[in-house]
This record gives C-alpha cells, sequence and structure tokens, in this order.
C-alpha cells in the first residue's frame, strides 16, 4: 500500500465528478489507512441538495469503524443555491450516527488543510466529522481552517453533536486551526462531551476542552491523559511541533542514517540482555522526505531491539534503532564479564602430614562469565593441591597455595603442614602394652644406667 494523491480532484482532473472527489456514501464497515495519508482532495462548486461531504458522506451503521487514515492538504469549498437545504461538511465524514444506527468510531486520524462555505446559510462544518450525531473521536487532531458566511455550527473537530445530550464525543484529541464567519455555535474542539481534549487559543471557546497557547501546544506535559508511549509523539526537528501520530506521522521520515556511533561499542551479554547501553555520543541524521536533513541525539526510546548470540560471543550484536516509522542498527561487540576480584575462605591454614583440606574461593563480581580457576602450589613436596582446590599434605614445612583467574587475579593461601612426633609400643613384664615416645625412652634408659 502507499500514499494516495487526489490533486486530480481539482477542478478540470481527472477524477472532478463535478464537484470534485465524489464521497463516499453511507459507509458501512471498517476503513483502516494502516498509517498512509490521502492527500490533495477537493471538493468545491455548488449545491441544491441538503448533502454531507467528506471522505465519507456519512457514517451508518453499527461498529462502524474508521482508523489510522491521514488526510493532508484538504480543500473543501462547498455552497448551496437553496435557502432551505444545509449541509454538512467534515475532512472525514459529513456525517455520522443516528439514534439508531450504532455508535461510529473515529480513532488515530488527522486532517489539514480548509474547509469552507460562502452559503448563506452553511450548515454544520466540523474538521473530522460535520454534524455527529452519534460519534466517539479518539487520538485525533486537526489543523485545518474553518470558514463560512453564515452557518449553524462549527468545531475544529465535530462540527455538531446532534440533538441528545451525551453523544458526539472526543478523547485525547485537539484542533490547532481557526474557525471564523458567523456561526450559531461555535466550539474550537466540538461536540456535546470531550475528555482532556484541547484546542490552540485563537480567541474561540469550548465548553469540553480546554485552551493552550502555542507555547503550550509545543510541550508534552501539556497534554494530560495522551499516551505518548504508544499512540503520541513530539517531533520539534520536522516543523510540525505539535503532538504526531505514531502510526500515522504527518511529517515523515524517508530514513536515517548512522552519522557517529556511540562512544562505547563493547558490552557484555548481560548488559545487552538487560538493555543497558550507553548511547553518549550517537548521532543519526533524520532524512524527511521533503528533502529535509536533520542530525539528532540517538535516545534510549530509538531502540526497538538487541539480538546477539549468546553461544557465539564472536560474532557482533545488532542494536537496531527505530524513529517512528524507518528502521536502523548498528553493531556493537559483545566481551565477556572479567573477574576483578578474587578471595578464599581461608588465608592461613594447618594440617598434618597426610590430610587434606578444601580451600573455597569467590569470584567478584559474581557475574563474571569465566569462573574457571588454576591452582598451584610454590613447595609441591610440601603440599599439593588438585584443580578444585583441595590441598594434601606431603612433609612438615610451608607452602603457599594460589589460586589464579584466566585474566590474572590471584589470592592466596598460606598452609603450615605439621609432622607429629611417631609413638612406638613398650612392653612391659606384666603384659601391659604402654605406648612412650622415644624422648620417654630415652629418659628412662638414662635413669636405669645412672642407677647401675
Amino acid at each position: 500500500m502507499n500514499d494516495i494523491d487526489l490533486s486530480q480532484t481539482a477542478p478540470g482532473g481527472e477524477w472532478d465528478f463535478g464537484n470534485g472527489w465524489k464521497p463516499v456514501e453511507e459507509f458501512y464497515g471498517t476503513f483502516d489507512g494502516n498509517g498512509y495519508r490521502i492527500m490533495n482532495m477537493t471538493i468545491y462548486g455548488t449545491t441544491d441538495k441538503e448533502t454531507f461531504f467528506g471522505l465519507f458522506g456519512t457514517l451508518r451503521g453499527e461498529h462502524v469503524t474508521i482508523r489510522n487514515p491521514g488526510l493532508v492538504n484538504v480543500s473543501i469549498d462547498i455552497s448551496n443555491t437553496s435557502g432551505h437545504s444545509r449541509l454538512n461538511i467534515g475532512g472525514i465524514a459529513g456525517g455520522g450516527g443516528t439514534s439508531e444506527g450504532g455508535w461510529p468510531a473515529i480513532s488515530r486520524c488527522f486532517v489539514t488543510g480548509t474547509i469552507s462555505s460562502q452559503s448563506a446559510e452553511a450548515g454544520n462544518i466540523g474538521g473530522i466529522v460535520g454534524y455527529s450525531e452519534h460519534v466517539e473521536i479518539r487520538n485525533c487532531y486537526t489543523d485545518v481552517d474553518i470558514s463560512a458566511i453564515k452557518g449553524e455550527s462549527a468545531g475544529g473537530i465535530n462540527g455538531c453533536h446532534g440533538y441528545m445530550d451525551g453523544y458526539g464525543s472526543s478523547y485525547h484529541s485537539y484542533a490547532a486551526g481557526s474557525i471564523s464567519g458567523e456561526f450559531e455555535y461555535i466550539n474550537m474542539v466540538g461536540g456535546s462531551y470531550g475528555k482532556e481534549s484541547y484546542y490552540l487559543k485563537s480567541g474561540g471557546k469550548d465548553a469540553y476542552a480546554e485552551g493552550l497557547t502555542r507555547a503550550q501546544m509545543e510541550k508534552e506535559r501539556c497534554y494530560t491523559g495522551f499516551d505518548f508511549e504508544k499512540v503520541w509523539y513530539m517531533d520539534p526537528v520536522s516543523g510540525c511541533q505539535y503532538p504526531r501520530l505514531r502510526n500515522c506521522p504527518q511529517a515523515r521520515v524517508s530514513g536515517f542514517e548512522l552519522t557517529t556511533p556511540p562512544s562505547r561499542l563493547e558490552y557484555t551479554m548481560n548488559e545487552l540482555q538487560t538493555g543497558q547501553l550507553d548511547l553518549t555520543d550517537g548521532v543519526l541524521t533524520l532524512m524527511y522526505e521533503d528533502g529535509i536533513k536533520v542530525p539528532v541525539g540517538m535516545e534510549a526510546s530509538m531502540i526497538s531491539e538487541i539480538y546477539g548470540n549468546k553461544d557465539d560471543k564472536q560474532a557482533p550484536a545488532k542494536v537496531f534503532l527505530s524513529y517512528v516509522n524507518v528502521s536502523d542498527s548498528f553493531d556493537v561487540k559483545i566481551t565477556e564479564v572479567q573477574a576483578a576480584g578474587l578471595k578464599l575462605d581461608q588465608t592461613k591454614c594447618q594440617l598434618n602430614r597426610g590430610e587434606s583440606i578444601r580451600l573455597t574461593a569467590a569470584i567478584e563480581p559474581a557475574s563474571a562469565e569465566n569462573s574457571v580457576l588454576t591452582w598451584s602450589s610454590d613447595n609441591g613436596l610440601v603440599a599439593t593441591v588438585s584443580g578444585n582446590g583441595i590441598v594434601k599434605g606431603l612433609n612438615g614445612g610451608t607452602a603457599t597455595i594460589t589460586a589464579a583467574t584466566d585474566n590474572g587475579i590471584t589470592a592466596s593461601c598460606t598452609v603450615t603442614v605439621n609432622v607429629p612426633a611417631s609413638a612406638l609400643p613398650t612392653l612391659y613384664p606384666e603384659g601391659h602394652d604402654i605406648f612412650h615416645t622415644w624422648q620417654e625412652r630415652c629418659t628412662r634408659r638414662e635413669s636405669r644406667s645412672r642407677l647401675c
């Protein structure tokens, strides 16, 4: 699918059906614009009938849904030739809903351009819907200048709310255009009910919406209730400095290129998995469809996906960036979490010849990816150590047992091996075996020698 250019609906164009674009009459069902734009729709001339003008004539029936189209540079200037006929004009639809026909819903749409009528009795004019009896509008905006010599009602989004109080509502929407002419009722947003909707202050008022100055319209914090994570975004570099729809941007970025990579391009797998990327010094150049190129700093909100193969750390990881409707990626190197410290549970210990003891090592940080240690003894005649830290005493003396990581971090334990004096049995005449040390035997032998 692509954008649709209706320039040929201008007077004399191939799609000029007498009054330019011929509205789709009494639409039933769902129309999804999928974020594409319909540009340069023209409706002009005169009529002697009470008629509904817009992309659609009227929206009828239950579950009628219009979502995700953008109407750019709408030009509607239609007048009636009969004082008894009333015109209902809107960018999306001339009218919508009846008390018996369900609740048409319009969401995530925008309209820009002009709508006017030179009639003495213009009827109802709205930026999105002209006459709305049962239409619910959410997350939409207009930048439409509305004018008429004389009319019944006008609204930046909803022209007329019908006869039933509480219907014809606007939620989380705004109108940035102007309304001029002699209307019986003027509401800058329009409708009989609105919630967290706004309009650009230009002299008019609205009982169900809040007026903002031009400076306030450019600040995200002024739009209470707007979802700037999933629905809306601010694009201060495109010339469209009010909130725009993510799924249907008005100023299209045709692409972007990585002008300057971030200063850091090496990360551990753990950092990549948790999204802990430092984009400092990273610069993108946004390329708009009108040829404008704008450099912007990378932001964490631009990261859409990070992909790295934990089983193949030689291959680079890819960081995918997206900005509204375009995307690209850059590579980063995967590195291991290296050991920064090493501790043994003992720094000094003693054991007897022939005994064994296990030394336990703790690597810091605990997230270090290579936990393999190399164990060694500086005196293998005194004590040896196995690959899992088991120390065995061989002969009396001292040995230093050392554990080392593959990046050279070490920790040591001084091991003293003791050799106990040997014990031998001595047989006495009484027949009892009593154990004496060699020192005791020598002492006894010397005593007997002195008695002799």
